[in-house]
């Protein structure tokens, strides 16, 4: 088993704690169970997570946030990285990091990530974590950039030597048989660690449907460029072809495909949908320049024969 590998199956491992330790909050439960939380650290090695159990002092969600921080702070955040600030708005946890944290190695800053989500979600208001860099989001070397992130997210399951994959539950607005509605596509999907919740909607609607019963909105030749979500607003930003590729169905429906299916994600209430940084125009008639809310009119009303 190479680095990789061995890096994955610690972070699995870890996953597996968490869970357990919410199963040990459960009645009936023959065996007294630890109540308290757990500090996840990487190895000196460098190479998995380690943890050691840890009570908060403090029943204020921000206070323990601010202790287990700083207990975070030499194991699993290295002491060259400074926290500069957090903030904790509607269960997502922001971090703010000095610009010390983009020296880390690849390897070392999955099991860091991991690490810090894995600690920080046992706080019971605490959802979701996001990284930023001197208060600009935390992106890969290509540039996309890596969105809220929780503790399912490493891992639920891994697969070659390159990638970890995530399996979720995802619900998709695709077009209806005919296109003259949207129809609610329900599906588990496996996706990399590589790209955010977000980007992996985007794309899997550019790419179309695999069941059948659902049609394709979109040309593949729509490229997206970014999508990020910060204050419950998710920002999608389009290349030109948005603009002039042919759709299937009206615009309308095009554009509550993308809104209904970010929606899905609790942490979204608005997206607001860019052309090249720029939401002074018109996509086949339907002016972009205001952030869109969820619209259920666009849906298919599915009614079962016979009621």
């Amino acid at each position: 088993m190479n680095r990789y590998k061995k890096i994955i199956c610690s972070i699995l491992v870890c996953v597996l704690m968490v869970t357990a330790v919410g199963c040990g909050k459960t009645k009936n439960s023959s065996t007294k169970k630890y109540d308290g939380n757990y500090i996840f650290y990487v190895s000196r090695d460098k190479d998995k997570l380690e943890n050691e159990q840890y009570k908060t002092k403090s029943s204020d969600t921000l206070e323990q946030v601010d202790e287990m921080i700083k207990k975070l702070t030499g194991k699993a955040i290295p002491k060259k990285v400074i926290v500069n600030s957090y903030n904790l708005l509607d269960g997502i946890l922001t971090l703010d990091f000095s610009e010390e944290y983009l020296e880390i190695s690849k390897d070392e800053e999955v099991l860091i990530r991991a690490a810090v989500v894995l600690t920080l979600t046992q706080i019971e208001s605490v959802d979701y974590v996001a990284f930023t860099v001197n208060d600009s989001a935390l992106t890969r070397r290509d540039g996309t950039i890596i969105g809220n992130m929780q503790a399912t997210d490493f891992v639920d399951n891994y697969g070659s030597d390159n990638n970890i994959v995530f399996s979720t539950r995802f619900i998709l607005y695709y077009g209806n048989e005919d296109s003259s509605n949207l129809k609610e596509c329900d599906v588990m999907e496996n996706y990399t660690g590589e790209e955010s919740k977000e980007e992996f909607i985007v794309k899997r609607l550019i790419e179309g449907p695999d069941e059948k019963g659902y049609n394709r909105i979109f040309s593949k030749d729509i490229k997206l460029i970014s999508v990020m979500t910060t204050d419950n607003i998710c920002y999608v930003n389009f290349n030109s072809n948005f603009l002039t590729e042919q759709i299937v169905g009206s615009p309308e429906l095009a554009i509550y495909s993308i809104v209904n299916s970010l929606s899905e994600l609790n942490y979204v209430h608005k997206v607001q949908i860019m052309v090249n940084g720029d939401t002074n125009v018109s996509f086949k008639g339907v002016k972009l320049d205001n952030a869109f809310i969820r619209n259920l009119d666009y849906i298919e009303n599915e009614t079962k024969e016979g009621e």
